[in-house]
């Protein structure tokens, strides 16, 4: 009888541990987001970014964070722990020639990334609790 109980018990404290283990988990944000604010250039977005701003997509299937510059196409890997991204070193792109410091800023400033908080229609990207970029969902 002892080993029933105990056996209930293990099996108790194990399904608790998974079921706690799911909810703490924070799903990617889907869609298409484009930038709204970013940290660090003292001029207008539109002065920035004159064509169009930059976006980005999380591919959960891949690991990926896809996305353009307003310039060039990105693609980076990414490791998701709840709210928490560790993003890899090999970020691509494409290689055409931008004008000004938008484009390097931007690159430099999402590598710089290590958690995200989704909030309605609205994502914003951090280091640490530095706020350093915010989009809106556009799909």
């Amino acid at each position: 009888m002892n080993t029933k109980i105990i056996t209930y018990a293990i099996a108790f404290f194990m399904l608790s541990g998974a079921i706690a283990q799911q909810s703490s988990e924070t799903p990617l944000p889907e869609g298409k987001w484009e930038l709204n604010f970013i940290i660090g250039l003292n001029m207008e977005l539109d002065g920035l970014f004159p064509k169009e701003k930059p976006e980005i997509s999380f591919d959960q299937k891949t690991s990926k964070l896809n996305g353009n510059t307003s310039c060039n196409d990105f693609s980076v890997s990414f490791r998701q722990t709840g709210n928490e991204l560790e993003l890899a070193e090999d970020l691509q792109q494409t290689v055409i020639a931008c004008q000004g410091p938008a484009e390097p800023h931007f690159l430099y400033t999402i590598k710089r990334t290590d958690r995200f908080k989704q909030e309605d229609d609205w994502l914003m990207l951090y280091e640490g609790e530095l706020p350093l970029m915010r989009f809106k969902k556009t799909e």
